[in-house]
């Protein structure tokens, strides 16, 4: 059975400016087990890199999907084929044609990238790679596009820079001068960091002992550290990673008098609203084992291991891209045998992302 025609698709610009190439881009799995938000990824990240290497680019996703279900239908179809996406490429007035096959196989992702002029119908550049399955794999994705973009350098630089389509209005300014093509240096195997994977935080405040506790001390001093992972995709609010603590404060009793440390470190998980907010809130939970050392006067020390948990809530405000301040007030109990020691830990902290 001959292919079937490709389907009229819209395509929508991803930028406003008009540089000296247009690039038609389009990632295409090649397998129905390779996960579809793979696809999205893998899309958004070569057109981050194309756009910041100044080329103005048209997002072809609906195009691939229609295409793939077209041919689901049928097994003995191909994929789709060059000269298809050629033809989608010429009639949205690109350049350049971006594609990005990829497979996943045993915790492994490939990516085969292949550029084709669309006027001419001829290949431009090709490149491959491949890695393990991680949060990392972006890596691969900034490798072949600087790779390719270096291999493409002579035949960008022939194409003529094109002027806007529209009419200006009377009385509007003249265009500016488009930006030349900017070709990125060779990349390095290290991964370009990406602020929020990883976070880690400090900060400090009193703790308000309430209930029995109070009897015999009012107010502690409680310094923290906190370290956390943001799980699964980039903009997913879940994190896990590990709270510590150190809790001093003076205890008073009937005649005598001691010196008292809480330490409490435990794993915590947190729930945070999006990072690109100006303000944003967040919600944690913590337990395990905490350190319990009392001191008496003229009196040996004392030391032994107690439950503790902790929840909370704060308001987050981001300072650029790496850094944030939080104000967290939080409830924190240890489970002493005797009596409970309990409070309100309202504490101000600051994060660094990376």
């Amino acid at each position: 059975m001959a292919p079937s025609a490709a389907p009229a698709v819209p395509v929508r610009a991803q930028a406003a400016d008009l540089p000296a190439a247009t690039a038609y881009e389009i990632t295409i799995p090649e397998g129905e087990a390779d996960r579809p938000y793979y696809r999205e990824l893998i899309s958004g990240f070569v057109r981050v890199e194309l756009e910041e290497a100044g080329l103005r680019t048209l997002t072809a996703q609906a195009s691939a999907t229609a295409l793939t279900a077209a041919r689901a239908v049928t097994a003995d179809q191909a994929p789709p084929g060059v000269e298809e996406l050629l033809e989608l490429a010429g009639a949205a007035g690109a350049d350049l044609l971006v594609i990005s096959r990829f497979s996943t196989r045993e915790e492994q992702i490939r990516i085969d990238f292949a550029w084709y002029d669309v006027a001419a119908r001829v290949p431009v550049a090709a490149t491959s790679r491949s890695q393990a399955m991680d949060l990392s794999f972006d890596r691969i994705i900034q490798e072949g596009v600087a790779a390719l973009l270096l291999a493409s350098g002579p035949w960008l630089a022939r194409l003529p820079v094109r002027p806007p389509q529209a009419p200006l209005a009377s009385g509007s300014p003249p265009p500016a001068a488009v930006e030349p093509l900017r070709l990125p240096e060779p990349v390095s195997s290290g991964l370009r960091p990406k602020p929020g994977r990883w976070e880690l935080g400090a900060g400090t405040g009193p703790f308000l002992a309430v209930g029995r506790a109070s009897d015999y001390f009012k107010l502690g001093f409680l310094p923290s550290l906190s370290w956390s992972f943001r799980l699964g995709r980039p903009e997913s609010p879940w994190r896990i990673g590990v709270f510590g603590a150190a809790c001093w404060f003076r205890a008073a009793g009937a005649g005598s008098r001691s010196t008292a440390v809480l330490a409490p470190l435990g794993p915590e998980l947190r729930f945070a609203s999006a990072g690109d907010r100006p303000l944003g809130t967040f919600l944690r939970l913590s337990g395990g084992p905490a350190l319990f050392s009392l001191s008496p006067e003229n009196q040996a020390s004392k030391t032994k291991l107690i439950p503790f948990l902790l929840g909370g809530m704060g308001l987050l405000l981001p300072i650029g891209s790496r850094l944030a301040l939080a104000l967290e007030p939080s409830y924190l109990v240890f489970f002493e045998p005797q009596a409970p020691i309990m409070g309100f830990m309202p504490s101000g902290s600051i994060y660094v992302r990376w």
